[in-house]
């Protein structure tokens, strides 16, 4: 009888082993744009070797814009389920049974100027029923690891997105102000002064006659003068707003 249970025992912790190496899919938006992302994640408490480099989970994300992102949770998580609650999100649910159980819902925001995910609020339920809550006061990843916040400058060279880099925006500091120069290729086709719409939207500016916001690291250029839209800025793109991004 003894040696019956035994083996049962064996058979159901075999069991519950391979069930958690078995790859897990969820789809949503998790970055900052319209395209749908899948996330790929693999439960790796139980192997010996990824104990040892302090990994619980792996993740594989395949994004809606063709790049490729790879992180790791550390050790200390429990079951865990993904969900994206809304662009540019990403939640965490973790859960474990018994006295010392508890329940959480982390909760963190894709930065687009570092392409990794940043803890914006973990929320902590004990068996008791009361809430621990943790607000981040400075920048940490999904892995652990922390972030001094980049200065914010509009000076640098922006591609245009999707474009074998053809069109180029340079922005350059000239004293308290910055000047402009659009390239096509290596041929200049436009320069000037920046000019911003007012002091306290420094993120809405015109180069010229074209309106431009900037949002992260990206320029997105309205690529039309005037409402109907009859007139383009660059004639070769039928989009009524193009993105350059900014080269590292």
């Amino acid at each position: 009888m003894t040696t019956k249970f035994i083996f049962t025992a064996i058979i159901i912790l075999k069991c519950a082993f391979v069930f958690s190496q078995v790859e897990k899919k969820v789809v949503g938006y998790f970055d900052n744009d319209n395209l749908p992302d899948t996330l790929f994640y693999n439960d790796l408490r139980f192997k010996t070797e990824f104990q040892e480099r302090d990994i619980s989970y792996s993740f594989k994300m395949a994004r809606g814009n063709g790049k490729k992102y790879e992180f790791n949770l550390p050790l200390g998580y429990e079951s865990v389920q993904i969900s994206s609650p809304k662009k540019g999100f990403l939640e965490i649910y973790q859960w474990k049974t018994g006295m010392q159980g508890f329940e959480q819902y982390e909760t963190f925001k894709f930065n687009s100027d570092y392409e990794i995910f940043m803890l914006q609020k973990s929320v902590t339920t004990a068996t008791d029923g009361k809430d621990e809550i943790f607000e981040p006061k400075k920048m940490i990843s999904i892995d652990g690891t922390e972030y001094k916040h980049k200065e914010t400058t509009l000076s640098g060279t922006y591609i245009l997105e999707n474009d074998n880099e053809r069109f180029s925006i340079e922005i350059k500091e000239n004293g308290s102000d910055y000047v402009f120069s659009i390239f096509d290729k290596r041929k200049k086709i436009s320069s000037g002064s920046v000019k911003f719409q007012n002091k306290k939207k420094q993120n809405i500016f015109f180069l010229d006659d074209i309106s431009v916001e900037a949002k992260g690291c990206n320029l997105i250029l309205k690529n039309y003068q005037n409402k109907s839209g009859v007139k383009k800025h660059f004639v070769q793109y039928d989009k009524d707003y193009l993105t350059f991004k900014k080269k590292k």
